[in-house]
């Protein structure tokens, strides 16, 4: 299945892959450990390069905060092709925004080889390949086996977004974390309905204007590390 998109308002469409496998074997370039991470490569603003100091670069950043699991155009991306068109539109607006950048790689197989134990504050999952097959269940980007994965990247009260336009992929993913309630609690709406993020996620990505337009419905579950006592 492909998908068309225009890009920084072109008429030009590009033909997009909808689907790629995540559990295919694929060369990406990666990081031996977190520690060892060039961030200066994509955030030159806030991070120096890799055995220099720079005192005109803010000292108190550390470290990256917010990922977003590319299914929403952004953050870590496995399509090549997005990520070339993610990186035009970044570049365009660049003296803008110098804190976003993307990254070409499998965040199913090699998230913790890019952030260290309890490192960020969110993940946003946007709108994520549904894989309808029965077969290819264990192809979603939430399962009750990731989650150690990103509750181990997450910090204590760490937060995942997640969004979608298909009930069954919404309950179907409750339940994921509802196997996992020792590591995660769920935020009600009364909690999260006027969080800036959440506005982001339901009303301003590409993907939520589509559904907006087309007048499908969005299904939002949103959810807290735990503090994890002794």
């Amino acid at each position: 299945m492909r998908k068309s998109i225009r890009t920084n308002g072109s008429k030009k469409t590009t033909r997009l892959h909808a689907h790629v496998n995540p559990l295919s074997d694929r060369f990406y370039e990666l990081p031996l450990a977190p520690s060892q991470m060039n961030w200066h490569k994509h955030f030159p603003g806030h991070f120096p390069e890799p055995g220099k100091e720079d005192e005109s670069i803010t000292k108190s950043t550390k470290h990256v905060v917010y990922v977003d699991v590319g299914c929403g155009f952004g953050g870590m991306e496995i399509r090549d092709k997005v990520v070339e068109i993610v990186q035009k539109s970044i570049m365009a607006d660049k003296k803008t925004y110098n804190n976003v950048s993307v990254i070409h790689t499998n965040a199913m197989k090699y998230l913790c080889y890019f952030f260290e134990k309890g490192s960020l504050e969110a993940l946003f999952f946007c709108f994520p390949d549904p894989h309808f097959k029965k077969a290819n269940v264990r192809r979603r980007i939430i399962t009750e086996h990731l989650l150690d994965y990103y509750a181990y990247v997450l910090k204590e009260g760490g937060i995942i977004y997640n969004i979608t336009d298909v009930k069954d992929l919404y309950e179907w993913t409750r339940q994921q974390f509802e196997n996992k309630k020792m590591l995660f609690e769920e935020v009600l709406p009364t909690e999260f309905s006027k969080w800036a993020e959440v506005d982001l996620i339901m009303n301003k990505t590409n993907e939520a204007k589509r559904v907006t337009e087309k007048g499908g419905e969005k299904f939002c579950c949103i959810y807290r590390k735990r503090t994890i006592l002794g």
